[in-house]
């Protein structure tokens, strides 16, 4: 080794810090960057030397970025995560009482104030005008359906259901009339052969 080369080790030597991982970390830097060149190589030994020290350079930066990952994932994990601010039930209560409506669309209202509006259904509701309008669709479909129901359980009062004139029934289709019919008409037929005779 030359005075230079010396000189360096020592200065090197003097500057490095007392913490045990530290001082490793910088020993294998001065590893991979020192000058061990030596002028008696011949060609395919220098290039072999030089493709292992660039090997192990690659090694190193590997594994500085790879630990600093790691740190920042841990970093990540430990970082305490923002919390929604979820609306009180007093106030969700209060609010659906007010526009019913709102509730047929309550999951969509609730995935958008967490999403957009830091977890107020109120601003949510507000803010999207699509979804008022979905709610006042899905209201009318709704009223539709019942008065469609109610109609199907009560009939309505203002006609009487027609009444079956016996008198006119041929006997091929005596066979359709309800039970009470029939005996109505058989009794109908009796008097009109009574008549008749």
């Amino acid at each position: 080794m030359s005075k230079e080369d010396l000189n360096q080790q020592e200065e090197v030597s003097e500057t490095k810090p007392a913490d045990g991982s530290e001082s490793e970390q910088v020993d294998e830097l001065q590893d991979l960057f020192a000058d061990d060149s030596q002028e008696d190589e011949n060609e395919e030994d220098k290039v072999t030397r030089l493709e292992k020290k660039l090997e192990n350079i690659q090694n190193g930066v590997n594994k500085y970025f790879s630990e600093q990952g790691r740190k920042a994932k841990e970093d990540v994990k430990t970082k305490p995560e923002s919390k929604v601010v979820a609306p009180s039930d007093d106030i969700s209560e209060l609010f659906y009482a007010q526009i019913p409506k709102a509730e047929l669309v309550s999951d969509d209202l609730k995935t958008i104030a967490e999403s957009k509006y830091n977890g107020s259904i109120l601003k949510a509701w507000k803010g999207e005008s699509w979804i008022q309008e979905k709610a006042s669709a899905l209201e009318s479909t709704k009223n539709e359906d019942e008065a469609n129901k109610s109609k199907i359980s009560k009939p309505s009062n203002g006609t009487s259901p027609k009444r079956v004139d016996i008198l006119k029934v041929k006997p091929e289709d005596v066979g359709s009339l309800k039970p009470a019919d029939k005996a109505v008409w058989v009794k109908a037929q009796v008097e009109k052969e009574r008549r008749d005779e």
